[in-house]
């Protein structure tokens, strides 16, 4: 007994604690956006320019919501581009070929503003020095690098992959020069490097990494280097060098970060085991940090706790070679993962010394909310915002204040919040970003100012219509200004915000009668607001059960319509603002004019056997002038599945001829009057007779359909439909989003008919796989996305 108490506390205790993490006001919050393979974005390289754009706004929406706070968005996957290059051609995966153009759409330029009106960083991910990712996938380009300097490139067949050169001068100013050419165009607020320096070696193809490809590269280019493997560590660490040189001479406030592979050396520290960067790929994190060529290092720490790459040792000895440069951890949602794994190891980063936030790999698993961590996020370890942590080797001069902060009416007739640009610091710059704090009372000392629970929102402009407040007002307001390095200023004045007055209703008027079946309802309020509650009802008290309510109309109007005819209802309104929630109003009511709401009789619902030629009969409905009446082969009445439509019958019932045999048919009536008519009644199916009259018929198909699967997205198990309308010989094959065979679903004679196959993805690992359909005269694909 004793023992199960205590097991019980040791549970609470730790549930307590995990409710009880302490989000600290600075923390780097990232989340990688890769577009190779569409990974992350977009969808397909074939989706239209604006479903691309809808699919990046969702995407940064859900980031946002979570928390993130930068974005890391892959540019450039294989010498391409996803913006508009004076160097290189239009990536493949944005456009479906590489070199087409996808018209006035630059996602880069697109997905700055997004996050910069998001207050989010936007750092633009290159791979420096990947040219193909996979030779033979797709048409390379003329105007691709591997077409206009084929010296340049280190082909390595084993792997199928190209590679620039690392040891070619030229090569490192051709990256800086595109790096660059970026930097001076775009807005971006970081450059950030994958760790694809030379290839990983690959035990499944028998490949141990570069050996001979780059001879004679050492001979004409060695610097005085004996020690090859030193050799291409230098040419790394040279570029590196480079790049962050180039980026401090135009814009020194442009963050430089590098993602390399989480284990430096075999060994190193203790107790790890496994492949290194030091040794295989030729990557010498440490150094760059040793000789500050970098701003921040996000180590791709990829490993669970506990284990020969264990992620509470490996964590703090990146801690320890920081050299005063920013640490931001890696980590992966792990097919392997239990839903406390992630949870475990980002506790871990605020328990650690030296680690000030932490980059997601990547942000569709945000976006589907794998291991619950989306949830996890939102309600507790990012419950509130957070500022980006300084770069003290950039720049500590604070910004000056922002001024006149004032609440009034914006476009969009709405109130928000709205103040004026600070003026230059004495380092010349202004606000960049702002920081906006709402407070119950008037003071605001340094303790609320710290405490990142009083922070309403981080914008990046000088307006905003802040999230309504629960309860009344007043609620007070201030903000402060961030410059390009995250320094903060102080407070501007401190504003007051009262909650609105409750709002006069108009129209319809109290106590109107023959309304008809939609109403334009109005009303007018004194006050600012920025947002208005609409409820109706059957029941004078607003019964939850009876009761309509529509929350976040901006108008001071709104159209109701699917109202129930002859029938007394009661409406009220209420205003929201940054004071708070107002009273309601004076509480109007109303009666419907046009009719009440048909009740079918006969046929009875899923009556069978009927005849083609057949009487459809329903009960009068009051107020009732005529009837509307549609048969169809759907039950959701789509156009194309009518058979039958009618209007301004005066009668009870219809008699309905030509109907098919052996079908369903469902029916449905409204009754109309001069103020309009009523709501579809509810809908009654039947199913008429065989032709033969003796039994019923066997109904084949008549076309090929292959169905999208279902669940979707899956773990680990989905069904897989398809039709055919003969028998014949069937093959339902799996492959890869990059087509390669994964394996045969389906491979036998099927009979005419509807077939369903069932896939069990407990082997596989996570990510998106095509199913495809093969038969003598028809073939079809569909994409599927298994999430562990």
């Amino acid at each position: 007994m004793k023992r199960t108490i205590i097991l019980t506390l040791i549970v609470f205790v730790n549930i307590y604690l995990f409710a009880l993490t302490d989000p600290p006001k600075r923390e780097f919050r990232g989340a990688w956006i890769a577009t190779v393979a569409n990974l992350d974005w977009p969808s397909s390289p074939t989706a239209s320019v604006s479903t691309q754009k809808v699919e990046l706004i969702e995407m940064l929406d859900v980031l946002g919501d979570c928390g993130i706070n930068a974005v890391i968005f892959q540019v450039r996957t294989e010498c391409d581009a996803l913006y508009q290059s004076n160097y290189e051609p239009w990536s493949y995966w944005l456009t479906g070929s590489q070199g087409s153009s996808p018209g006035l759409f630059d996602p880069l330029e697109f997905i700055i503003d997004e996050a910069h009106q998001r207050g989010m960083e936007l750092h633009a991910w290159f791979n420096p020095y990947r040219a193909v990712n996979r030779i033979g996938d797709y048409s390379i380009h003329s105007s691709h690098v591997s077409k206009l300097h084929p010296e340049w490139i280190l082909t390595f067949s084993p792997i199928n992959k190209k590679y620039l050169d690392p040891g070619l001068p030229m090569v490192e100013d051709y990256i800086v020069t595109v790096i660059m050419d970026v930097v001076n165009r775009y807005d971006v607020d970081g450059v950030h490097f994958d760790d694809y320096f030379y290839p990983y070696p690959n035990s499944g193809v028998s490949f141990s990494g570069i050996t001979t490809e780059d001879d004679a590269t050492f001979q004409l280019y060695n610097c005085g280097f004996t020690d090859r493997k030193a050799w291409r560590r230098d040419n790394i660490n040279k570029m590196i060098e480079a790049v962050y040189d180039s980026i401090q001479a135009v814009k020194p406030y442009v963050k430089f970060g590098v993602s390399p592979f989480g284990i430096w050396k075999n060994g190193v520290p203790s107790g790890i085991t496994g492949l290194d960067a030091y040794n295989y790929i030729y990557c010498d994190a440490p150094e760059w940090l040793n000789q500050h060529t970098v701003d921040y290092i996000v180590p791709q720490l990829y490993w669970k706790i506990g284990g020969n790459q264990d992620y509470k040792k490996l964590l703090p000895w990146w801690s320890t070679k920081r050299n005063d440069r920013h640490l931001y951890p890696g980590q992966i949602f792990s097919s392997s993962y239990s839903t406390d794994e992630l949870i475990n190891q980002v506790l871990f980063n605020r328990q650690t010394e030296g680690v000030g936030g932490n980059v997601l790999f990547r942000s569709r698993h945000i976006l589907y909310n794998t291991l619950g961590f989306n949830n996890y996020m939102q309600s507790d370890f990012h419950r509130y915002p957070a500022l980006w942590p300084v770069m003290s080797w950039k720049d500590t001069i604070q910004p000056n204040i922002p001024l006149q902060i004032r609440y009034e009416t914006l476009s969009g007739n709405v109130a928000g919040l709205l103040w004026d640009i600070p003026e230059i610091a004495s380092d010349g710059d202004s606000a960049y970003r702002y920081v906006l704090y709402r407070s119950t009372n008037q003071s605001m000392d340094q303790q609320f100012i710290d405490n990142p629970a009083n922070i309403v929102t981080i914008c990046g402009n000088r307006e905003i219509i802040p999230e309504e407040p629960e309860g009344s007002g007043p609620y007070y307001y201030a903000v402060s200004a961030l410059d390009r390095n995250s320094n903060e200023s102080a407070l501007g004045n401190v504003l007051a915000v009262l909650s609105p007055d409750a709002p006069q209703l108009l129209i319809p008027a109290d106590l109107e009668k023959n309304q008809r079946d939609t109403i334009n309802f109005q009303w007018d309020v004194s006050s600012f607001i920025s947002s208005f509650k609409f409820q109706i009802s059957n029941d004078s008290q607003f019964n939850v059960d009876s009761t309509i309510e529509i929350s976040g109309i901006i108008e001071h109007s709104s159209d109701i319509t699917d109202l129930l005819g002859q029938e007394m209802y009661y409406w009220r309104v209420r205003a929201h603002n940054a004071g708070g929630t107002g009273d309601f109003s004076d509480t109007f009511s109303f009666e419907t004019g046009f009719p009440e709401l048909p009740i079918l009789n006969t046929p009875p619902h899923k009556t069978s056997n009927l005849p083609t030629t057949l009487t459809l009969n329903w009960f009068p409905a009051t107020a009732a002038s005529s009837y509307r009446i549609q048969v169809a082969r759907s039950n959701d009445f789509n156009l194309s599945s009518i058979v039958f439509d009618t209007l301004g019958a005066q009668d009870t019932s219809i008699t309905v001829d030509s109907l098919q045999y052996s079908k369903y048919h469902y029916w449905r009536v409204y009754a109309a009057n001069e103020f309009g008519h009523s709501t579809w009644s509810e809908s009654f199916r039947f199913k008429t007779m065989v032709e033969t009259a003796t039994e019923d018929l066997v109904i084949l198909p008549d076309e090929y359909r292959l169905y999208r699967n279902y669940p979707n997205p899956f773990n680990p198990f989905t069904t897989i439909r398809f039709m055919i309308p003969n028998r014949e010989y069937v093959h339902l094959i799996l492959y890869d989003i990059k087509g390669n065979y994964i394996t045969t679903l389906k491979n036998d004679i099927l009979e005419a008919g509807v077939h369903k196959v069932t896939f069990d993805a407990l082997s596989y690992p996570s990510g998106i796989y095509i199913y495809r359909l093969i038969t003598d005269k028809f073939q079809d694909s569909k994409k599927m996305i298994l999430i562990k």
